[in-house]
């Protein structure tokens, strides 16, 4: 798919990553007791600036 979309291996590096943080932000939401708590574990992952919290869509800088 990355050769279909011209991604080079930044990207690609990049989306790895940041399905991996949103794996670990979701594994750790699961934990949590309260709802406020797991949002907050979930979103971690929407912090680091490569999703988008509005549409949950990736944007590589």
């Amino acid at each position: 798919m990355a050769s279909l979309l011209g991604w080079d291996d930044a990207p690609i590096a990049a989306e790895v990553q940041a399905y991996g943080d949103r794996v670990l932000a979701e594994r750790e939401s699961q934990t949590q007791v309260e709802d406020l708590a797991a949002d907050t574990a979930r979103r971690a992952a929407a912090a680091c600036g490569c999703v988008s919290s509005a549409t949950g869509r990736f944007s590589h800088r």
